[in-house]
């Protein structure tokens, strides 16, 4: 479970930022803060809600990063990082995800927590170039498709 997680990496010596999605059970947030109460607050800190959301912060200054595998989105910023990245999977996925996570899983960014710590690095990913790429392909392929009327109002 994640809080088993969040629990192993304080006992390795860790310092613990966590910050919930909107998607996060408030009983696994409730369930965090009880599990790392002993922990004093320079190394643990579990925002709450309230101001600026600090997760770019946390990727930015994170020596590992803990995020779950439902979020192509939160895997895929934190693998931007360089930091070693593990999936915590919760139960469910769908295949789209399945087939996203095996090619970051093949890319040496993101490993599977399986019960200990390590280290590693990697070149950070960075797919903006491709995205930008993909969008204008499809943009100037719609344009293609359009009557020339309407290609000029684009």
């Amino acid at each position: 479970a994640l809080v088993d997680i969040a629990c192993s990496g304080a006992q390795a010596g860790f310092s613990l930022m966590i910050t919930p999605s909107r998607r996060t059970p408030t009983e696994l947030m409730q369930a965090l803060r009880e599990a790392l109460a002993d922990l004093p607050p320079e190394r643990c800190f579990i925002w709450d809600g309230a101001g600026e959301n600090p997760y770019v912060a946390m990727l930015a200054n994170a020596d590992c990063i803990v995020v779950t595998a439902d979020s192509v989105n939160m895997v895929g910023e934190a693998a931007a990082t360089g930091a070693p990245v593990y999936l915590y999977e919760p139960a469910g996925g769908s295949p789209k995800i399945t087939r996203f996570l095996g090619a970051m899983i093949a890319s040496g960014a993101v490993r599977r927590f399986e019960g200990a710590f390590e280290r590693w690095t990697y070149q950070p990913i960075d797919a903006t170039q491709e995205i930008a790429s993909e969008v204008a392909r499809r943009y100037m392929a719609r344009k293609a498709s359009l009557p020339p009327k309407a290609r000029r109002a684009e």
